[in-house]
Formats: C-alpha cells, structure tokens, sequence
C-alpha cells in the first residue's frame, strides 16, 4: 500500500511539472528609439513566448507611419528579434501604440521609448490595458516596472520556490534559516550582476537541470532528517545555500536576459529587478514560515511534510531528466 501511495505521488507529480513546464510564459520586448527629427525610429520587436512558440502579438503604429522590416535575428533564449525601421508623417507624441492580439493572451510586454533628446520611457502593457501613450511618464517609471518583474519572476518561478519551501521543512530552527536564506540571497545576487555584465556565462540547460538537482537534494535530506541523522544543510546551512544559490542567481540571470535591460540604465534596472526578487522571495518564506506555525499547532506538520517531500521530490526528478534530454 505504501509503495501504491508513493507511486501516485511521483505520477501527479509528474503531470504537474510537466503542466507547468508546458505553460511557460514569457514577456515580449519592444524598444522604439527616435534617431531623426522626421520623425523617423528604430524598432526592435519580440513577441510574447509560450511553450517556446511565440504569441500571434505584434505591435500597432499609428497609420501614417510607414514601418520596413530591417533584418531578424535570435537571442540567447532562441527568441526571434525583428528589426525594423519607421517613419511617421507626425510626432508621435500624444498619441498611443497598442498591440494587436494581446488582449486574447495572459502576456505582456515591456516597453523602452527613446526620444530625441535621449530621455527614456519604461513601460510595462498587460492584455487588460494593451496600450502606451508615447511621451507621457517619466524615466523614473523603469524602476517600479523591473520592481514588478522580480517579484512576479521569483512568485512564477517553480524551481526556485520549491528549494525555498525545502529549506523552511528541513531548518527548524528560525535563526538558521534566516543565516541559510540570507547566504543563498547574496549568493544569487552574485551571479546575477556577474552574468548580466558579461563576467561570466554558462549555458542555461545544464544550470537549470542542477538548479533541479538542487531541490532533489533538500528533499532527500528533508527525508533523512525524519530518521533522526543530522544532514548537511543543518550542519552547515550557509554553505549549502550559498553554494546552490550561485546557481539559481544563473537563471535569474537567464530570464532578465530574456526580458532586456535598458543599455542607460543597466544598474538601475538591475537593482530594481533584484529587490522584487527579493521582496518575492520574503514573501513566499514568510507565508511557508507561517503555515508551518499553524501545522504545528494542529499536530500536522510531520504528515504534511512527508507528503509534500516526496511530491518536491517527485517534481524535481521530473525536472531533472526533462531538462537533460
């Protein structure tokens, strides 16, 4: 019977990975930058990528704009990148672009317009409000929008919320756990700034089958520290996570690689994306930290833990052997 209960487990586990493999979402780029009085600008365009098939989205110009297709080329992540070059009868200013087809999606797209004068605009357009106003905001307006994009990434991001949650099962003791999940956020920091200014670089497949690993790891040890043994993240919980963490900060990386950084204000985007990555992550942990209190307290906490082991577990074998084929 225990063999039965365990064999449904790594099933549903299964389905449900590869459900939310097979339901990736990833955000569209559009950058628009005049480069003549004319009005004339240079565009380059990525559409929203589901299950790796990019959405039937592109962006609409007003009609006395004429826009030529320039050249194409792929991203890191396999993405295709239309260049294109328009000119307009009129400034654009006043006036709005919108995006054909996003309103039928959950995607959407972030958005950098540069003027003239060299002032930018970051903008973020969801299918509920699929539109800008050219030259309406402020600069100022990048740092909330990759603010949001970190706190929706880490909250969206299985893999990374799973080796999270394994760390709230297996350390008990609170302030272990704030020393383990401070070491993996400045481990993770690392990477991160090291990757998006080219210091280092690794291919994403191999680091997001050992990010994998990483949770097949926590879940095993969850499952020894039941029998009584003493593992190594609870022996030493910073260096496990710092270790790990230098890992997760590569596909952080990968994803804001995806998403584009504005080339003014790289620190600036940066720094943003980082602290709502943050702010997610606090408050995933504080959440988990506060339903394990409750479970505890209702003399739940051991079967629920077991039972949410072998479902990580399950999940991250899964990921595992998908992400290495």
């Amino acid at each position: 019977m225990k063999v039965l209960r365990l064999a449904l487990l790594i099933v549903l586990g299964g389905l449900f990975s590869a459900m939310a493999s097979a339901h990736e979402l990833r955000s569209g780029y559009l950058e628009v930058v005049q480069v003549e009085e004319t009005p004339q600008f240079d565009i380059v365009w990525k559409a929203p990528v589901l299950a790796g098939l990019a959405l039937d989205v592109e962006p609409v110009f007003p009609q006395d704009c004429k826009v030529d297709p320039v050249a194409a080329q792929r991203n890191a992540a396999g993405d295709i990148l239309t260049v294109s070059r328009a000119v307009c009868a009129a400034p654009l200013v006043g006036r709005s672009l919108t995006f054909r087809g996003l309103e039928q999606t959950d995607g959407d797209v972030l958005i950098r317009i540069g003027a003239l004068s060299g002032t930018t605009l970051s903008q973020r357009v969801t299918s509920h409000d699929p539109a800008v106003d050219w030259g309406r905001g402020a600069s100022g307006s990048l740092f909330p929008t990759y603010f949001v994009l970190g706190v929706e990434h880490i909250l969206i991001g299985l893999d990374h919320l799973l080796f999270l949650a394994c760390l709230v099962l297996l350390i008990q003791r609170m302030q272990k756990l704030v020393v383990a999940i401070t070491f993996f956020t400045i481990a993770h920091s690392l990477t991160l700034v090291a990757t998006t200014f080219g210091w280092i670089g690794l291919s994403i497949a191999p680091v997001e089958a050992t990010i994998a690993l990483s949770i097949v790891f926590l879940a095993s040890e969850i499952l020894q520290a039941r029998s009584g043994r003493q593992t190594l993240t609870q022996k030493y919980p910073w260096v496990v996570t710092f270790t790990f963490g230098l890992l997760h900060g590569l596909g952080f990386a990968s994803v804001l690689s995806e998403i584009g950084l504005p080339g003014e204000a790289v620190p600036l985007a940066l720094l943003a994306f980082n602290l709502g990555v943050e702010a997610g992550q606090l408050l995933f942990v504080g959440g988990t930290v506060l339903a394990v209190m409750v479970m505890n307290r209702v003399r739940l906490f051991q079967p629920a833990r077991l039972v949410a082991t072998y479902c990580i577990g399950s999940m991250a074998t899964f990921w595992v052997i998908e992400r290495m084929l």
